[in-house]
């Protein structure tokens, strides 16, 4: 892995985001799935989420959730990309159109954080509100 070009594709993908984050209003979360840091992806993703980090104390995003790598299977009690796609598509989450893993992990990402900000969501999450001045607190 070189570490020049993973920081430069980790700056990239925080510029990626950045228009997103220019229509913040009151009802925007971020929803961040933080890798595990044994594996050598994880090390990998870990710059990206910091560069997020960073991005969204920049703008002062009042919801951001983190989850665990393993929030999506737990939710969906899926073990594979295919059956992700699968729950997606049986619980009427995605209509209309074929959704690969990324986006269907995506939408389950969404769902989750949606219950992270109603209080819904059970298992463990971090919520930051980089507007307030407090660090992140635990669910």
């Amino acid at each position: 892995m070189n570490l020049t070009k993973t920081m430069e594709n980790a700056f990239l993908i925080a510029k990626d985001v950045r228009p997103f984050l220019d229509q913040i209003d009151e009802e925007f979360i971020v929803v961040v799935e933080y890798p595990i840091m044994a594996t050598m992806t994880g090390a990998y993703l870990s710059m990206i989420t910091t560069k997020l980090d960073s991005l969204f104390r920049s703008y002062k995003v009042e919801h951001v959730y983190y989850l665990p790598s393993i929030a999506v299977k737990s939710y969906t009690k899926t073990n594979s990309k295919s059956e992700i796609i699968k729950w997606v598509k049986a619980t009427g989450l995605a209509v209309g159109k074929s959704y690969n893993h990324d986006e269907a992990t995506a939408l389950v990402l969404a769902e989750i954080g949606l219950k992270c900000h109603q209080g819904k969501y059970k298992n463990s999450f971090f919520h930051v509100n980089y507007r307030a001045t407090i660090g992140p607190t635990t669910k």
